[in-house]
């Protein structure tokens, strides 16, 4: 039989990571709004109106100019401190929150998920940024016998959960548990594994913890005294829809279910409690899906139309193009015969050397090969990057054909969100044919493509 224990702030730590500027790495937004969401988010923990928990038992991590690998031994002490002076208190810790909200990215060609700091360095961000899977083992060994909540407010924040995951008899023996779990590990994530988290300038805050920090604060009408993680994120996403046209779906996970799922705990008070609730109105409420399916239908059609438009227009572009050059062409070509015809007399023909295919293939440098570039495709700016002012440059790996086209494309480095929109652009792209001892050969070259909101 499990020990069941109930939930006590008193009996939280809880640490607060992230940073608002990042010096170092420069393609990465910054601004005061990072730091005014973890603010926010921390005067509600304290608050005697809000989560009630001691300062004491909080650690400030934010905008720490420390390297990643010594935070992670901060927290790691401060998790084994508290922890042993609360059970000198006969309070022994429960529970730990940790909550961040920054940048998430992948490093080592996008296989390592980290959590960017304020030291974060360009050009090396997977050893001077918090790798998601150094978080969890410190987490895990700091934090052994706590029931675990991690609130994270970054793109691609569900990533991190993978780093918890439980085998899967564990799992299914969790089916025979009782409530309240005395550990285990839940995480209510800003986005997906897919998604960039939005963060609009006007807003002051970023997307996310500003809905999270006002369902904490003024509570739902229909949860009940106390309302757990689970039915936070809920909220939080009904929120979300009814205050922004462009957002992104939170998602809550319990990677680590060995000693049953914490995410169903109640936590947080509910400030709405008690309000007379408005009678449910069947009718009212089919009506709402149906309009927001027929607004979802419209938005789609229309980027259908707007899409299309575009790229008529562009082939229009093209088209006018090739027939003004091929007129201009025939022209000179024209004026060129006459006055030879007129005034001289052409000299022989050169001799005929032949140029033959053979598949050979040499290699050249990216700059060299960018020089006989004939048409050059610009790549589409991804909405996501561009909300979430991500950018950067994706470096490929690219074979250019005997004839000049591209035949073979691979992604080397770069963010994710732009991988697709480099690969689109340069399939397209075609260079003159590059002669070898009088045969076409390949060319074995490295591509980049830069996005900037600059331009």
């Amino acid at each position: 039989m499990i020990r069941v224990h109930s939930f006590n702030p008193s009996q939280m730590l809880v640490v607060i990571l992230g940073a608002s500027n990042f010096p170092k790495a420069s393609r990465l937004a910054a601004g005061r709004l990072f730091y005014d969401s973890a603010a926010d988010f921390r005067d509600y923990l304290t608050d005697q109106n809000g989560l009630a928990v001691q300062k004491s038992n909080i650690q400030w991590l934010f905008d720490d100019n420390r390297a990643a690998g010594d935070q992670l031994e901060d927290i790691a002490s401060f998790l084994d401190y508290r922890t042993n002076e609360l059970k000198r208190q006969d309070s022994p810790a429960q529970d730990m929150l940790l909550y961040y909200v920054g940048h998430g990215l992948f490093a080592r060609g996008g296989q390592t998920f980290c959590l960017a700091v304020r030291s974060t360095n360009e050009n090396n961000e997977g050893a001077t940024s918090i790798r998601a899977i150094d978080l969890a083992s410190v987490l895990r060994d700091n934090a052994t016998f706590l029931r675990r909540y991690l609130i994270l407010d970054c793109c691609f924040s569900a990533v991190f959960s993978r780093e918890f995951l439980s085998a899967p008899l564990e799992a299914a023996r969790t089916k025979l548990k009782e409530d309240l779990p005395t550990r285990g590990t839940t995480l209510l994530c800003s986005s997906s594994s897919r998604d960039a988290s939005l963060a609009p300038q006007n807003l002051g805050r970023t997307m996310f913890s500003s809905a999270l920090v006002k369902v904490l604060r003024e509570g739902h009408p229909s949860l009940g005294a106390k309302f757990s993680i689970s039915e936070l994120g809920d909220a939080v996403i009904e929120r979300l829809r009814n205050e922004h046209e462009n957002w992104v779906r939170p998602e809550v996970h319990s990677p680590d279910l060995r000693e049953g799922d914490i995410a169903n705990i109640r936590l947080f008070p509910n400030h709405a409690y008690g309000r007379e609730k408005e009678p449910f109105n069947l009718e009212k409420a089919e009506q709402r899906v149906k309009e927001q399916e027929v607004k979802e239908r419209q938005e789609r059609e229309q980027r259908a139309k707007e899409q299309e438009v575009k790229e008529r227009q562009r082939i229009k572009r093209r088209l006018v193009k090739a027939i003004c050059l091929a007129v201009a062409c025939v022209g000179l070509s024209l004026v060129g015969v006459v006055l030879a015809a007129r005034f001289s007399v052409p000299p022989p023909p050169p001799p005929i050397i032949p140029v033959t295919y053979r598949g050979r293939r040499v290699k050249h440098e990216g700059g060299l090969q960018t020089k006989v570039l004939l048409n050059r495709v610009d790549p589409h700016y991804p909405p996501l990057a561009r909300q979430a002012r991500i950018q950067g440059t994706v470096k490929l790996h690219a074979i250019i054909a005997e004839d000049g086209s591209v035949k073979d494309l691979q992604e080397i480095s770069g963010h994710p969100l732009f991988f697709q929109a480099a690969l689109d652009a340069v399939r397209q792209w075609r260079y003159r044919p590059t002669i070898l001892d009088n045969e076409f050969v390949e060319v074995d070259t490295m591509i980049e493509v830069i996005f900037s909101l600059d331009h």
